[in-house]
Formats: C-alpha cells, sequence, structure tokens
C-alpha cells in the first residue's frame, strides 16, 4: 500500500510540475506574439495611412462620381485603422478581437473560414 501511496505522490508532483511547464511556455508564448506585434505596429499603421493617402489621390482622379466617393470612404476607412493601430497595443486588439468573437460568434466563424482559405491558397502551389 505504501508503495501505491508513493506512485500516487511521485505521478502527482510530476503532473503538477508539467502542468507549471506548460503554463509558463504558454505565457512566455503569448508575451513574445504581443512584443513582436507591437514591434510591427508603427510600420502596419504607416502602411495603411500611406495606402489611405495613394488611394485618396487616385480617387481624385477617377472621373466617375460613386466609384470616386467609394474610393473615398475607403481610404478614410483605412485611415481609421491606422488610428486603431496606433492607439492600441497589441493585448488591447487582442481583447477587442476577443470581444467581437463573442459578440458575433457567427460572423467570426465567417471570418475564420476565409481567412484560413486564404492562407491555404498563400501555402499552396500549383506546380
Amino acid at each position: 500500500m505504501a508503495n501505491t501511496t508513493n506512485f500516487n505522490d511521485v505521478m502527482s508532483n510530476e503532473l503538477a510540475d508539467a502542468k507549471e511547464v506548460v503554463t509558463e511556455t504558454a505565457r512566455e508564448a503569448t508575451l513574445s506574439l504581443t512584443d513582436r506585434l507591437d514591434q510591427t505596429r508603427d510600420t502596419a499603421a504607416t502602411g495603411l495611412g500611406k495606402a489611405a493617402s495613394a488611394l485618396r489621390s487616385a480617387a481624385d482622379r477617377i472621373p466617375a462620381k460613386p466609384l470616386a466617393s467609394t474610393a473615398h470612404t475607403t481610404a478614410n476607412s483605412l485611415d481609421s485603422a491606422a488610428d486603431y493601430v496606433r492607439s492600441r497595443d497589441a493585448s488591447g486588439m487582442m481583447s477587442d478581437v476577443h470581444g467581437m468573437v463573442k459578440r458575433n460568434p457567427g460572423s467570426a466563424l465567417v471570418i475564420a473560414a476565409a481567412f484560413g482559405f486564404v492562407v491555404a491558397k498563400l501555402f499552396t502551389s500549383n506546380d
């Protein structure tokens, strides 16, 4: 009976240690990801701003009013996205995404599926 109790204690301790290692590894991976996102945030915001400016310039040369209007609206949306990226850190953005998924799980699922499809297409070749 003592051997069984000792074995259970040893296994319990080993499982607790393993859980601690997994938890710490997950925490470090999350911190690493948020650090990388924070480092690229400024570059992404600048790129969005430049795209908005380019689109706005192109829209000014479009003779068709409805198309020009749509281009200006899109440019304004890109500017808003750039402002959002500049104003929120990675943790804040992840929190916003989490909240959006909770409020709109169906839409989030469709977006995730579309994103997965696009990524799969990017990584598969038609040689």
